[in-house]
């Protein structure tokens, strides 16, 4: 079973659902109706299966029957990474429109869009800090100045 906590990756579950059946990729995608070469891609871990493919498998392999609910069986598919840039890069390598030069692409769009948000961030963070610097140091001088009064 897949679960959202920390689970077995999809490629993993496929690739141990196989071995234990003693089953080829090309028997499964006879059985399912999933192409050969989506089969081996997801095996690879190269992509993640829609609902609909992993149900697909699932029920070639046997292991969700008709009337059983999907989302019962598979759970929340855990195979994204949690890195918001490998999750983006996943997502577009998950789309079969797009091939290597697209993901290539729109990958160094959103990595220089992001790298500009971020060195901003950092910027505003480092202004804050010299603002709140500057303000210690006047209240530092200020309440120097008060005790050095109060000493005359």
């Amino acid at each position: 079973m897949i679960d959202g906590q920390g689970g077995r990756p999809f490629n993993e579950w496929l690739r141990m659902q196989l071995r234990a059946k003693r089953m080829s990729q090309r028997q499964l995608a006879h059985r399912s109706g999933v192409d050969h070469s989506t089969i081996s891609r997801l095996v690879r871990g190269d992509r993640t299966p829609s609902l609909e493919t992993a149900t697909k498998l699932a029920r070639g392999l046997r292991e969700l029957r008709e009337d059983q609910e999907p989302t019962q069986y598979l759970g929340a598919l855990h195979s994204t990474p949690t890195n918001p840039v490998a999750r983006v890069e996943y997502s577009l390598r998950a789309d079969e429109v797009l091939d290597e030069g697209d993901v290539r692409v729109v990958m160094e769009t959103y990595l220089a869009a992001r790298l500009r948000r971020l060195r901003g961030a950092v910027s505003r963070v480092t202004r804050a800090d010299d603002r709140t610097s500057a303000a210690a140091r006047s209240r530092l001088a200020l309440s120097a100045a008060a005790s050095g009064r109060r000493d005359d």
